[in-house]
């Protein structure tokens, strides 16, 4: 959730097409990463879709893992 003027805005999710383009990766690297733990875990939606909460993928960006992981992909 964002603050804006005092009020609470849910974000939406991140999808997989953004994670792909985000880390410059394929899909089956981002289903890989997600299942051994080095994304957050991602929730399905009703079709299977693969949907991450912003907050928690902001968050794993920050920690010391995310910024290296995310350094080695750039």
């Amino acid at each position: 959730m964002a603050q804006t003027n005092g009020t609470t805005k849910t974000l939406p999710p991140v999808m997989l097409a953004d994670l792909m383009q985000a880390l410059n990766a394929t899909e089956a690297n981002i289903r890989w990463w997600e299942a051994d733990g080095t994304l957050p875990k991602a929730e399905r939606d009703e079709t299977g879709r693969l949907l991450w909460d912003t907050r928690a993928i902001q968050e794993w960006a920050q920690s010391d893992a995310g910024r290296k992981f995310i350094d080695r992909r750039v």
